[in-house]
């Protein structure tokens, strides 16, 4: 019926290396909202703030994998309706080709990006996909970010002032994404 609105799609990609601390709550807290749920775990080769020297990584192991427990913790979450979509692929040239990997997964028509140690409130998720079915002319969104040092009572401030403040664009719709090859 025309009546019935449609609620846009919306598939969650992530790149994950050692995020066992969230993880669970993570795709826990988006599962009931995804269309897909598109984990990608690996290391980039290229230099990169979390990476010693090139090809080197401190907080992985010689495949280019987690070496906490990200993987026991992906896939000991239920997925009655087969949502999560869990690559380990390891070292790869560089960490915009570990999120083209979860683009090429996603046929909905909008891509939220995620950290795995990010939390959205169920109905700021909610009041963002709705707004996206009302406002079609919307293809990108982006919100701002805390800084927790420590734990989650202690956010900074000024620390990193050239991130303060600044907001990640974290959903693309499907006309935004860049086609089979990052550019």
């Amino acid at each position: 019926s025309s009546d019935l609105k449609m609620i846009p799609k919306v598939d969650f990609g992530m790149i994950v290396l050692n995020g066992d601390d969230f993880i669970d709550l993570c795709i826990k807290n988006v599962y009931d909202i995804a269309n897909k749920i598109i984990i990608i775990e690996g290391a980039a080769k290229s230099p990169d703030i979390s990476l010693k020297s090139y090809g080197k990584c401190s907080s992985c192991n010689k495949s280019g994998l987690s070496t906490d427990k990200t993987q026991e913790k992906i896939l000991s979450i239920p997925d009655p309706l087969h949502k999560i979509i869990y690559k380990r692929v390891g070292w790869i040239d560089d960490k915009v080709k570990l999120s083209q990997m979860y683009l090429n997964e996603s046929n909905a028509d909008y891509m939220w990006q995620l950290d795995s140690d990010e939390i959205y409130e169920q109905w700021v998720m909610r009041d963002v996909i709705n707004y996206l079915e009302i406002r079609k002319d919307i293809n990108t969104v982006s919100f701002p970010v805390w800084h927790f040092i420590g734990d989650l009572r202690h956010i900074g401030s000024g620390r990193n002032s050239a991130w303060d403040n600044i907001p990640f664009i974290r959903i693309r719709s499907e006309e935004r994404r860049v086609g089979k090859e990052c550019r």
